[in-house]
């Protein structure tokens, strides 16, 4: 009889033990869903197709118009013209003070073609270079015509925007097929706004004047630091080429969903031995290009 009672006793045990390991591992699986242990978000590779090396010139924001890549450099002194064609540097226009516009420490981080022309004999839209620096209050956009005679290229400065944030702000101005964007690099935030048209003159715009907003989650911890380079739009998305890899920063190109308002691609540009800085993000025959510190690629995404 006390062996049944044994038996029983044991058998008893075994089966609370078991129902409570049960629960243990179910409360264990529920933290992990719960996202109580995060997976690491990392970057893709993608490949890409050396197009031809750069050098010198203190390079920054850039955008092409057929087979031609204008650059522009830091202090937006000059705008080195590449035929990407040829591969081989054309001509290298020099911006005289009087056409800096309203901020002479010009950055020039962000440099997009747009749609509209001056005149509709010339062969280049307008074309928008961001100022990055907060300069008395505000950054902006200097609006410039390229027009070429004789194989020489001319810029000239024909409208100024500005937007009124704080001394300490940077912001960019993206243009796209209907509608500008304008890019708060420290918020995380895109403004939709109306297209400033050159018959407005110089004008502000702002946040105020927004006809839809967008904002994203922040960075990964591994690419947070990163700072931000040239933009563009295409296609419904703004990419972003960020990073200032010779200094210790992750060099990385995003990809920012509109429409989704989702982070959709993150490209870990070093995974790929691209080491320099990128400095402009463009598109050439229908590809994703970055002109690097030392030479022009063709992504492969």
């Amino acid at each position: 009889m006390k062996r049944l009672v044994l038996v029983f006793v044991a058998i008893l045990f075994s089966f609370i033990l078991g129902s409570c390991q049960e629960k243990i591992d179910w409360v264990l699986d529920i933290d992990v869903v719960s996202g109580n242990i995060e997976p690491t978000e990392d970057g893709e590779r993608v490949n890409y197709e050396e197009i031809m090396s750069v050098s010198g010139g203190n390079p920054q924001g850039g955008d092409s118009w057929g087979d031609y890549f204008f650059q522009f450099s830091a202090n937006n002194s000059n705008v080195r013209v590449y035929d990407l064609a040829t591969k081989t540097l054309v001509q290298t226009i020099k911006i005289t003070s009087s056409l800096k516009g309203f901020v002479s420490n010009c950055h020039c981080n962000t440099v997009c073609f747009g749609k509209e022309y001056y005149d509709v004999e010339d062969i280049f839209p307008l074309i928008y270079v961001s100022t990055g620096y907060a300069s008395g209050g505000y950054t902006g956009a200097l609006v410039y015509r390229i027009v070429q005679h004789n194989g020489i290229f001319f810029i000239t400065l024909v409208q100024t925007i500005k937007f009124p944030v704080g001394s300490s702000s940077w912001t960019e101005f993206v243009p796209g097929d209907e509608f500008a964007y304008l890019c708060y690099t420290t918020e995380r935030i895109i403004y939709k706004i109306e297209m400033p048209k050159l018959k407005d003159g110089d004008i502000i715009i702002g946040p105020d004047s927004a006809i839809e907003t967008y904002q994203f989650s922040p960075q990964p911890d591994w690419m947070a630091s990163s700072r931000n380079q040239d933009r563009m739009f295409h296609q419904g998305k703004i990419y972003v080429a960020s990073g200032v890899p010779q200094s210790g920063e992750a060099s990385v190109l995003f990809i920012l969903n509109l429409e989704t308002k989702e982070r959709e691609r993150i490209i870990d540009l070093k995974k790929n031995g691209l080491t320099k800085e990128p400095e402009s993000i463009f598109i050439w025959q229908g590809d994703v290009c970055i002109a690097f510190l030392d030479k022009i690629v063709r992504l492969v995404l």
